[in-house]
């Protein structure tokens, strides 16, 4: 065990997901082309509000989980990725979180969708397609000459 990032134990992540529910259900509906102050308000408040991680590593945890159940809203936020692409790093202040999120509505809002084609493998959604080229950016970059 590399000593990692680390999830709290099963029935404590089940019962948080749980109780936050309505909130993931009433942001449903919303997606990263979309977003308003109203709807970052109530991301921030959830993100400020739940923990899944059992290190420190909350930003990216939470992200990825979010993702999962928002995935047309919550881009996953990576530590090797991610953060450095937009110059952060592996801080969990909940304004990073947003000001990802404000980043990848950006780029999300610069992009005619209509020629980039989703699937069901790893283009799964707009702030999947997003991050899949910011991992193939920061790869190339870590791999080449060329400075990041």
């Amino acid at each position: 065990m590399d000593g990692g990032a680390k999830l709290v134990e099963h029935d404590v992540f089940k019962k948080r997901i749980l109780h936050e529910r309505d909130r993931f259900l009433e942001l449903s509906m919303e997606n990263i082309q979309n977003i308003d102050e109203k709807v970052l308000e109530k991301l921030k408040k959830l993100y400020e509000d739940f923990t899944i991680m059992a290190s420190s590593k909350k930003i990216v945890g939470n992200s990825k989980l979010f993702h999962h159940i928002l995935p047309n809203l919550i881009p996953p936020i990576d530590g090797g990725h991610t953060l450095p692409f937009f110059d952060y790093n592996n801080d969990n202040n909940p304004v990073i979180f947003i000001e990802i999120i404000k980043k990848f509505s950006f780029i999300a809002n610069k992009i005619n969708w209509n020629d980039i084609e989703q699937d069901n493998n790893f283009n799964t959604s707009i702030p999947k397609i997003i991050d899949n080229a910011i991992m193939g950016y920061v790869k190339y970059y870590k791999t080449s000459s060329n400075k990041l």
